[in-house]
């Protein structure tokens, strides 16, 4: 069984460090991020990757093996702003350039705040990336070229898991990142899915 415990935070990270979004252990550990390492492993249908940090120039680097037009599913399972709960379709991004911008614009946002998932997926079915909040990137599809993307830049393969027990952190500092992105598209709604919430 899966233990897991959520910290909303009020107030920044105390040691005035970049927030944190995923740590390892109970309550009193959020201000540690926890690293996997660089680590990868495969399964017949998907690869599994390790995202510690930097994980907008992660997905960057990965989306040069798919094939545009992209879209956004924006998976937000916990709000702070009573927003909808739901899964936000974007338009169509149809460049590389055009998703990695507004993938940029809310880096902050993506890379330290446990409250939703991101989702790049392609029209023509060339891969799908799913960036989890347990700062692990899922991909499909295209999982060779995946794979030779990341044991270029030092990733070795090997099994990983979730750390049980772990806590997801919820920033208030974020929450203008919240707003500010559910308001910039007129986004296509669709009810969330039963594995895209935080506790599984």
């Amino acid at each position: 069984m899966k233990i897991l415990n959520i910290f909303k935070s009020k107030k920044g990270n105390s040691t005035g460090n970049r927030n944190v979004k995923f740590s390892k252990g109970e309550l009193e550990n959020t201000e540690v991020e926890f690293d996997y390492g660089k680590l990868y492993q495969n399964s017949e249908s998907s690869i599994k990757i390790s995202s510690n940090k930097n994980q907008v120039e992660l997905l960057s680097k990965l989306l040069d093996n798919l094939n545009p037009p992209f879209y956004i599913l924006y998976v937000l399972v916990v709000s702070r702003t009573n927003k909808k709960q739901r899964r936000y379709q974007s338009p169509l991004f149809k460049s590389k350039a055009e998703i990695i911008e507004f993938l940029e614009n809310y880096k902050v946002y993506i890379e330290t705040d446990g409250r939703h998932h991101i989702w790049i997926c392609t029209t023509d079915n060339s891969g799908l990336l799913v960036y989890d909040q347990h700062n692990v990137i899922f991909g499909y599809g295209a999982i060779k070229q995946f794979q030779n993307t990341i044991t270029k830049i030092g990733y070795k393969e090997k099994k990983f898991e979730f750390p049980i027990p772990h806590c997801h952190s919820f920033h208030a500092e974020n929450d203008k990142y919240e707003e500010a992105i559910i308001n910039h598209f007129e986004w296509e709604l669709f009810p969330l899915e039963s594995n895209d919430t935080y506790d599984e």
